[in-house]
């Protein structure tokens, strides 16, 4: 099933390099023309952020690449949101199916595959996937979502 995924829609960025851990780290950026979310989804992300995929499937990134999501116990903990055109929660309670990979590029860390997504609203009137992501180290990791058949792939460089 997951390599059947695999061949679905990507939707890859532009890069920058960041320092990471003391090495090079292509992030995302955000890509020209910007991606609008449809109606009545919100045009406009969260300040230090842009939008990033299509309807088929997004999320937000910070503008400069860079996550610090760093714990008190030394792990890198994050939630994710993700949003689909259409999405509808009621077919998919409690657990709409999206998986996430995490791949560390810039050294040995063990790979991540999460599947306990939950259905979530940032608003009212906008339901979400939203998923729990756990990076064992800092580094430049490529993460990479699967829903629906579609698939959204950036990179972050995760700090201390």
């Amino acid at each position: 099933m997951l390599r059947h995924l695999v061949l679905a829609l990507s939707i890859f960025g532009a890069s920058a390099v960041n320092a990471s851990a003391g090495q090079l780290c292509q992030t995302t950026l955000p890509v020209n023309p910007a991606f609008v979310p449809p109606a009545p989804y919100a045009q406009q992300p969260q300040p230090g952020n842009f939008w990033y995929g299509s309807s088929k499937l997004w999320t937000q990134l910070p503008i400069d690449g860079t996550w610090r999501p760093a714990t008190s116990d030394g792990t890198f903990k994050t939630k994710l949101v993700f949003y689909q055109q259409g999405f509808d929660w009621r077919a998919h309670q409690p657990k709409p199916g999206l998986i996430l990979t995490a791949r560390r590029l810039d050294g040995e860390a063990p790979a991540v595959a999460i599947d306990n997504a939950q259905a979530a609203f940032v608003t009212t009137k906008t339901p979400a996937i939203m998923v729990g992501l756990g990076l064992p180290t800092p580094g430049c990791w490529r993460i990479t979502a699967f829903y629906d058949g579609a698939a959204l792939d950036f990179v972050v460089s995760v700090t201390r």
